[in-house]
């Protein structure tokens, strides 16, 4: 679809949908495993919209309209990072910085792995010795 033909139908959405009688908001399970959207028409009509407002926005960052969200909503998306790519490729979240914690904790299960290859061979060895 082009732009122009978009920005009509987002218009038409919310011509046709009161966001006072709307109901939009994300929700999580009692055991925090999944999550999931409570809404209704109006408000999954209207979420849409922003949605769809943000795919023809020049902008690679977007802000979703926070009157939308319930406000017993435990949680919500505030905004959309728009990439270039058309997949979610390696080189996106290459350029995702590691932090200190990441370099440590890959050193530091490198070394426990170390220790208990080592001490393996070691007990290998002295059961070898055992039975001979």
């Amino acid at each position: 679809m082009e732009k122009e033909d978009i920005a009509l139908f987002i218009d038409k959405l919310r011509s046709q949908n009161s966001a006072k009688e709307s109901m939009f908001g994300f929700y999580k399970d009692p055991e925090n495993i999944t999550g999931y959207i409570k809404s209704n028409k109006q408000g999954l009509e209207l979420y849409a919209a922003e949605l769809l407002e943000a795919s023809i926005t020049d902008d690679t960052h977007s802000i979703i309209n926070e009157d939308l969200i319930d406000e017993n909503s435990e949680f919500f998306f505030d905004s959309v990072d728009i990439i270039k790519s058309s997949k979610l490729e390696s080189e996106y979240f290459e350029n995702q910085k590691r932090s200190w914690k990441d370099h440590v904790l890959g050193i530091g299960l490198g070394i426990i792995l170390t220790i208990l290859v080592f001490c393996s061979i070691i007990g290998f060895i002295m059961i070898i010795k055992w039975i001979f």
